[in-house]
């Protein structure tokens, strides 16, 4: 299985020297650089839906059972706090 992500997520990233993929035994976590993040996620997450749902007909075909995929994501920035109100 993880033969099989990394030969369908090494094309989408610009630094594929960055993936890495675990596994439990029931979850496969995958791990990429900081600016292929969004790559992986697509819009409104259309791409990693897709990884998960040929994941789920990959694991059906080789009669596996089924496994959920995880993405790691860096933390967002914290949000920088306003100065506080000053009475006058």
């Amino acid at each position: 299985m993880e033969d099989f992500l990394k030969f369908i997520i090494t094309p989408l990233l610009s630094e594929p020297k960055h993936l890495q993929i675990t596994s439990t035994d029931n979850s496969i976590t995958i791990k990429v650089g900081d600016p292929d993040v969004g790559r992986i996620i697509g819009k409104q997450g259309n791409v990693i839906n897709a990884i998960r749902t040929l994941s789920r007909t990959y694991c059906a075909i080789h009669q596996l059972p089924p496994i959920n995929i995880l993405l790691l994501t860096p933390p967002a920035p914290a949000a920088s706090q306003p100065a506080p109100a000053t009475k006058s």
